[in-house]
């Protein structure tokens, strides 16, 4: 009988304003044999993370898109998306902390469900590290007090010492509540092939 690994990606990248996770369902034997498989790969090298000052920047730039008016909303989530990808690199909690709403979910491309608190401690445990996110054919549709962008993103990016790299489609969804722009639910599919 031959033992399968499922090793499902989940995560959100850039754009998607979910840090991200990776969940191993391993069934029986198959554990110790992946326990053995991870003890070999080498560690993921990693190049330094930013400066606290530049993470100060960062999130000083989400608070006042958060809360401009003087630009249009399609012009203001298009930043606030690409300031999403920023707060992934820099694994900038506090960022995202404040993009994200209370209630946000992030639904993973096996569809999983994953809230703000599971979101932001992915990235607290320092286990997911994003070395590059790259958007593209991003859309913005933006309403009265909603917005939804959607697009691509090309992530080269760890987790543990899984690779996650690759192409995935997303979606998100932000509200504004109480005057600021928040994100309230994120959705990202793998591309296949």
């Amino acid at each position: 009988m031959r033992t399968s690994f499922n090793i499902v990606k989940n995560y959100a990248a850039a754009g998607l304003c979910a840090a991200g996770f990776l969940v191993l369902s391993l069934p029986g034997a198959a554990q110790t044999q992946a326990a053995t498989h991870a003890s070999k790969n080498k560690a993921v090298e990693r190049r330094p993370r930013p400066s606290a000052a530049e993470k100060e920047r960062l999130t000083s730039v989400v608070r006042h898109l958060m809360e401009n008016a003087a630009v249009t909303s399609e012009e203001t989530l298009k930043a606030l998306d690409a300031e999403c990808t920023r707060a992934a690199i820099q694994a900038n909690v506090e960022a995202l902390v404040l993009l994200e709403s209370d209630d946000f979910t992030f639904t993973s491309p096996d569809g999983s469900i994953m809230t703000k608190a599971q979101d932001l401690d992915t990235l607290r445990a320092g286990d997911l590290y994003y070395e590059s996110i790259s958007l593209d054919d991003v859309s913005v549709r933006a309403y009265k007090e909603s917005g939804v962008v959607t697009g691509r993103a090309t992530v080269k990016g760890w987790y543990k010492t899984f690779e996650i790299s690759g192409a995935y489609r997303y979606t998100v969804m932000f509200a504004r509540l109480n005057g600021k722009w928040r994100v309230v639910a994120s959705q990202m599919t793998r591309i296949q092939g």
